[in-house]
């Protein structure tokens, strides 16, 4: 590594200062290509690093957020004992369920749906299901009350708002004078569920003992868990296989999501190797534009090795120079992806309600977002810097290697 003394450090800079504005020329046309590619190479960088962020961020606060860690069956149902013991491995962070697929009918509009019976005391320890709703709360869903959450989507397809009601029709065959016809039961929709994401498409919430009179059962199907540890299931999964060896069956939200999260992990890694490409390059473009610009200032660099300043501080000139306009451009890129990854949702949103557009549709959210982190900015200017350094080093060694004698000969 280069070792200057500070005063030789302050001289290099000064004159690398000196070399860059003083003169319009300073900087030739590879260099200002060098220094824009740059720029734009960095802005790319962050506002797809920050894209990506967003729907790792959205996943993980409005999917994830509504879906428990893990589903827990009991073969042959939930008995007493079988909820004592899951309620031990859980804690508060558990409540039992009970799961059916249903039709739900309003007029002429008829869709299926994934209904959900809850203890939603319970269930406010275990998922963000409140959190997401317009105004139902935990007490709202009572026992004695046929009373429904649907999921915005599902709402939407159904024309319904709160407080209007729709027909449930059951799997469930039911002896009439007509036949064998499914059950049905009319409930009141007394809140949405808007999470904007993949799960308003099809879910519908009621109480528990609602879901058991619908269903006809006398048990709950099972016991949901929130995990302290998204990403640290087994020592749940090993608790629950210790007290129900054979009469459990575990799914996690792996199984479900699991794909969403490992491919937003996979192309964020993915994306940011093949940019860092795109950083590198027009870092070493930087090579040219350092090497013509030596070229330019040849016998500058003579007089001053024959005043008296040494090769190492020379070098130290065009490093310096090379420093400069590569922190400048890697600040303006940063500063300009962080401002281009704040605005492209708003771009975005305005677009689809100018538009009539629903670019998202094969998403499991329907919007565009973004979230910019200092950490994901650090590391991208401590690469391009060092990027950058090694670009400037070799114009820099050869201009400490020009000979005052062979370059004012030529003068």
């Amino acid at each position: 590594m280069l070792k200057l003394s500070p005063s030789d450090r302050f001289l290099s800079l000064t004159l690398a200062g000196r070399f860059l504005w003083s003169a319009s020329d300073a900087l030739s046309n590879v260099g200002r290509l060098a220094f824009l590619g740059l720029v734009l190479s960095i802005t790319v960088l962050v506002t797809v690093t920050s894209i990506v962020n967003g729907f790792e961020r959205e996943l993980q606060q409005r999917v994830l957020a509504l879906v428990p860690s893990l589903e827990v069956q009991i073969q042959g149902g939930l008995d007493a004992a079988a909820e004592r013991n899951l309620q031990e491995i859980s804690g508060q962070a558990g409540a039992a369920f009970i799961r059916g697929n249903v039709m739900i009918i309003n007029g002429e509009s008829l869709y299926g749906a994934d209904l959900l019976g809850i203890d939603p005391h319970a269930y406010a320890g275990v998922t963000d299901l409140f959190v997401h709703t317009q105004a139902a709360s935990p007490r709202d869903l009572v026992a004695d009350k046929f009373a429904l959450i649907l999921g915005a989507g599902l709402a939407e397809q159904l024309d319904v708002g709160v407080g209007d009601s729709v027909k449930i029709v059951l799997p469930i065959a039911q002896v009439t004078a007509a036949g064998f016809v499914p059950r049905q039961r009319r409930m009141q929709v007394i809140d949405i569920l808007d999470s904007q994401s993949i799960l308003d498409g099809a879910s519908a919430y009621t109480h528990i003992d609602i879901a058991a009179r619908l269903f006809r059962r006398p048990q709950a199907d099972g016991w949901h868990i929130k995990a302290p540890d998204l990403f640290d299931l087994e020592p749940l999964i090993d608790a629950v296989y210790e007290r129900f060896p054979e009469r459990a069956r575990v799914r996690t939200w792996m199984s479900s999501y699991g794909n969403f999260y490992q491919a937003i992990a996979v192309q964020k890694i993915t994306l940011f190797v093949l940019l860092l490409f795109l950083v590198a390059v027009a870092s070493f473009n930087l090579v040219s534009g350092l090497v013509m610009i030596v070229e330019q200032r040849k016998a500058d660099v003579a007089i001053l090795r024959t005043v008296g300043l040494g090769g190492r501080s020379i070098v130290g000139v065009f490093v310096w120079l090379g420093m400069i306009v590569a922190v400048s451009g890697i600040g303006i890129g940063l500063l300009l992806g962080a401002l281009l990854a704040w605005a492209l949702p708003l771009l975005f949103a305005a677009a689809n309600a100018a538009f009539e557009l629903d670019l998202m549709n094969q998403y499991f959210i329907n919007y565009l977002p973004s979230e910019t982190r200092a950490a994901d900015l650090l590391i991208i200017a401590i690469v391009a810097i060092s990027l950058s350094l090694a670009a400037s080093i070799y114009p820099a060694w050869k201009a400490g290697r020009l000979l005052p004698g062979d370059v004012l000969k030529h003068e």
